[in-house]
Parts: structure tokens; C-alpha cells; sequence
């Protein structure tokens, strides 16, 4: 007669008198004390029994259906061996039995009697409420372990566990790999990068996943998203959170901000306005009645169109003001702010400074560029030889090639874009700084509206209040002053209207 042996062991049995060589031995003696050849011998490592996918129980199946009437039985050291699940258990016991094909256990009494067959389905049921009981212990364990704020599962990117000295895993920073997460989630909560702009920078850095993979634009999102670097375990089946007891790498505010980032929204309690060349001093001028932020507008009249500035909102004052007008009124008001000489030169020190400690940053950056690429060049060398001695397939060979070639050709394209060859930053800075001793005509010549943007909020940083005509006296930043002489007379700021009509009710901005 011929017979099978199958044997399986879970990682926590090894240690427990299931280990595959006592199984098998105590198998094979009680193979040959029944009379059985052994044909073939079918081991799983590290599976669990609650199923029957396993591929060596698998090919045990299949095995004895292409043998069918050759083989006469499958031996198990203990039935919660074969399985620890009734139905699964019995289905597969009938599919043996149609191969004429018997499930003996090397260390339980079973029989064809009908007393052996209750007894069989006993040891079944029992394996199976084993188990059960079992899982159910793990669950309860690890809920405790969460709602006291322990993650048992594999930590994000930026951590590592360690033991410690009660043998229980700690989850701590990784020294080497934290500050460039930290770095990341920090920029992006500034709300003026974007998650391919963030790859970018991570990718620079040197960053990678967990596998040593190239990071990706979705890796990102879900970094992003990771609330566990703000110091909470998150249960998404279960939609529940705790506060952990691992160290958070960003503050919740920082994480909350990124959520906003992510969902489009802005940070102030005004919607951001709409920048447009044409309209500069949108929510940045703001109402001589109502002092609240104007916005823009064109109307038509009269054979023309005609740009105004107007307040807006349900409790809307009415008036509104030519952009030509206001625009000149501004300019002429740049005309009386200079910058104040001493900061003007500590401007010059810390933009070189700044471009000093970034031109650092970025030689780190391309130190790792080129040690990627330098071992991404060893993979594809490794990699051709393999296909030579036909380890590898062509055509496997041919689509991995192609990966390291774009992986290659994408980190060289970045290393390229922090290259800044020729220029001369102490140069640029006192261009920069010179051009600032005539605000109004730098504010006239700048053609990106952000950068006007941006230069209006560096002088004042809290907005204008148009007077119609002029501007009030407002808070100037640190780098500027008002000239002693306030100067402009207010009869030379008087505009005369022209023939454009009176602005249309309702405009829409």
C-alpha cells in the first residue's frame, strides 16, 4: 500500500514538539508499523490551518487525484494538522474518499467504525474551537494594546521597533530617515508645494520606501494622510483612534494643515482672491467706507469697457473705484517708502546666507543622486549578465532594463535641476537690493502678478486703506520706511473723471 505524509507548522510551533522533523519522523514509523510505502512527502512552513489555501496541501489534493487508485493514504502527525476548520475539514475528507483515499493520524486512534467517524469529527470540531478560541484572544490582545496606544503592525516610513529590555518592541525615529519625513510633511504644509513637488524633494534626499523601491506621487498621498506621525494610532476597520505611545515627528497642526492642503483649502478666514495681472490689489487694497478687502471688475457702458475696485459681499457700501486711479495713487504712495540702509544690507548677508546653506543642501542632495545612480548602473550591469547566462528570461530582461533605464534618466533630470553653474549669488543679491531702493518702480515693471503680490505684502504686511485719493498711513514691514517729507499733495491725487459711465449695479467680480 501506498501512502502520502503531510505536515505543517505554524512559525509558533516550531518550538512546541511540532516541528516538521518530528513530525515526519513519527509519520514514517507509523507508516511502517501499518504497512505503508511512503511515495511522497508534502510540507507547509509558517501556514496557518484555518484555510485550506496552502500550496503544498494543495498539491497534496491534486497529487492524489492524478493518482487516484495508487495511493491509499494520507498521513498526518494530528488531524488539526490537515485542518483546524469543520467544513473545509469534511469537504475535503469526501474528495479523498471518492480517490479511495484514507486520512490516518499517526497519533489518534481512527476507524471506519461509526464510532471512529464521531470520534474523527470530535477532534475536528475540537481543532477548530482551539483555533477559534485562540484568535479570538490575539483580537482581544491587540484591541488592548491599541486603545493604550501600541501599533502592532508594521510602522510607516520614518520609524523603526526595536527591543527593548522586556523583550516588547519600541517603536523609536529612525535617526537616519525621520528628518527627511519631517522635512516633507513640513514644506508641504506650507501650502505652496504640490505632492509632485514634494516627491521631488524627498527623491533629491535620497528617500525611499520600506522596500527600497523609487517613491511615487500615491506613496506620497498616503505619507501625506499617515496620522500616526503626529503621534496617533489609527484602526480604519474599525474607524477608531488613540493617542500612541510612539514619539510624533510633526505636531497635529502641521497634519491638519496638510489635510486642508489636500482638500484644496486655504488657510484664512477670507477665500483666497483671484490673482490677475490687471487687478494687483485685489483683497490686498481694501474700502475707505466699509474697510473691508475690494475686488475687481469690468463694466460695460457707453461703447467701452472700464475696470473698477469695489467692495463686495451681502452688506456692500456701493462705491467703487477706477484701477487706473488707484493703481497711480499707489505708485505714487510706493514713491514715499525707501528702505531702511542697514536692514537693505543685512537683506544682501542673509540672501546669501540662505543661498549658501541651500547650495549645501543640494550638493548632499546630489551626493545621493549620484550613489543611486551609481548603484542603479551595478543592478543593470548584474542584471545583462544574467540575461547572458540565461538566468534570466529576454524578455523579463528586456522590461527590467527599461525600469532602471527611466529610474536612471529621472534621477540625472533632478540632479540636473539643482545644478546652478555661473551664477553669482553676492551679484544677484545687490541687484536685488539696490532695485528695492525704488518701490515704485519696481512694483511697476514686475509683469508676474504674484511676484506683485507679494512684493505689496512685503511692504505692508497687513494691506492699504485706499482714501479716494491716496492711501491712509499703514503698517510698514521691517525692511521700510515712509520718507520724512509725506509729499504728494492731496490736490495733485484729485482725478477728473472722464466720459466712462458710473458703474453698472451688480457687477460681477
Amino acid at each position: 500500500m501506498n501512502a502520502v505524509i503531510y505536515c505543517r507548522v505554524s512559525t509558533k510551533e516550531q518550538v512546541d514538539n511540532f516541528s516538521l522533523e518530528n513530525q515526519q519522523k513519527i509519520c514514517r514509523e507509523y507508516a511502517a508499523r501499518s504497512g505503508f510505502v511512503v511515495v511522497e512527502v508534502f510540507v507547509d512552513e509558517g501556514e496557518s490551518a484555518k484555510t485550506t489555501d496552502r500550496p503544498d496541501f494543495l498539491r497534496m489534493v491534486n497529487f492524489c487525484c492524478k493518482q487516484k487508485g495508487k495511493i491509499d493514504a494520507v498521513i498526518v502527525y494530528k488531524l488539526d494538522r490537515f485542518s483546524r476548520n469543520v467544513g473545509d475539514y469534511q469537504a475535503i475528507r469526501a474528495a479523498l474518499a471518492r480517490y479511495h483515499v484514507r486520512l490516518l493520524s499517526a497519533t489518534e486512534q481512527l476507524d471506519e467504525t461509526p464510532a471512529g467517524h464521531l470520534m474523527e469529527n470530535v477532534l475536528s470540531a475540537t481543532a477548530q474551537f482551539d483555533n477559534e478560541v485562540k484568535s479570538e484572544r490575539v483580537k482581544q490582545g491587540m484591541k488592548a494594546m491599541f486603545d493604550s496606544g501600541y501599533w502592532s503592525w508594521v510602522v510607516p516610513l520614518g520609524y523603526k521597533r526595536i527591543r527593548n529590555n522586556a523583550k516588547r518592541g519600541t517603536i523609536i525615529p529612525d535617526p537616519e530617515i525621520a528628518p527627511i519625513v519631517v522635512f516633507g510633511l513640513t514644506e508641504f504644509s506650507k501650502g505652496i508645494y504640490s505632492q509632485t513637488d514634494i516627491l521631488k524633494k524627498l527623491t533629491r534626499k535620497g528617500l525611499r520606501t520600506i522596500k527600497g523601491r523609487k517613491l511615487t506621487k500615491q506613496f506620497i498621498g498616503r505619507m501625506l494622510r499617515e496620522k500616526f506621525y503626529a503621534g496617533y494610532v489609527v484602526s480604519k476597520k474599525r474607524h477608531e483612534e488613540a493617542k500612541g505611545t510612539h514619539q510624533p515627528l510633526i505636531g497635529l497642526e502641521i497634519f491638519l494643515r496638510n489635510q486642508q492642503v489636500l482638500a484644496g483649502k486655504t488657510f484664512g478666514t477670507n477665500p483666497r482672491p483671484k490673482l490677475r495681472l490687471e487687478y494687483p490689489l485685489r483683497g490686498f487694497a481694501q474700502c475707505p467706507n466699509c474697510k473691508k478687502p475690494m475686488t475687481a471688475s469690468r463694466s460695460r457702458g457707453h461703447g467701452g469697457c472700464y475696470d473698477y475696485y469695489h467692495d463686495y459681499g451681502q452688506h456692500r457700501c456701493g462705491k467703487s473705484f477706477k484701477v487706473s486711479d488707484v493703481h497711480q495713487d499707489f505708485a505714487d504712495y510706493l514713491s514715499q517708502v525707501v528702505p531702511i540702509e542697514a536692514r537693505l544690507r543685512l537683506l544682501e548677508a542673509v540672501i546669501k546666507d540662505v543661498y549658501g546653506t541651500k547650495q549645501q543642501e543640494a550638493g548632499q542632495d546630489q551626493k545621493r543622486i549620484n550613489e543611486q545612480v551609481a548603484k542603479l548602473t551595478v543592478r543593470k550591469s548584474k542584471l545583462i549578465d544574467l540575461i547572458a547566462d540565461g538566468t534570466v528570461s529576454k524578455d523579463d530582461g528586456k522590461q527590467k532594463l527599461e525600469e532602471i533605464r527611466k529610474e536612471t534618466e529621472e534621477l540625472m533630470l533632478l540632479g540636473a535641476e539643482m545644478t546652478a553653474d555661473g551664477f553669482d549669488v553676492g551679484t544677484a543679491a545687490h541687484r536685488f537690493a539696490q532695485s528695492l531702493k525704488n518701490p515704485s518702480q519696481f512694483w511697476k515693471n514686475l509683469k508676474v502678478v504674484e511676484q506683485k503680490v507679494k512684493f505689496q505684502s512685503l511692504i505692508f504686511p497687513k494691506g492699504v486703506v485706499y482714501q479716494n485719493p491716496g492711501f491712509g498711513t499703514s503698517q510698514m514691514g521691517l525692511l521700510f520706511q515712509l520718507t520724512p517729507d509725506l509729499g504728494v499733495e492731496k490736490s495733485r491725487l484729485v482725478r477728473t473723471r472722464g466720459l466712462e459711465p458710473p458703474p453698472l449695479a451688480g457687477l460681477a467680480p
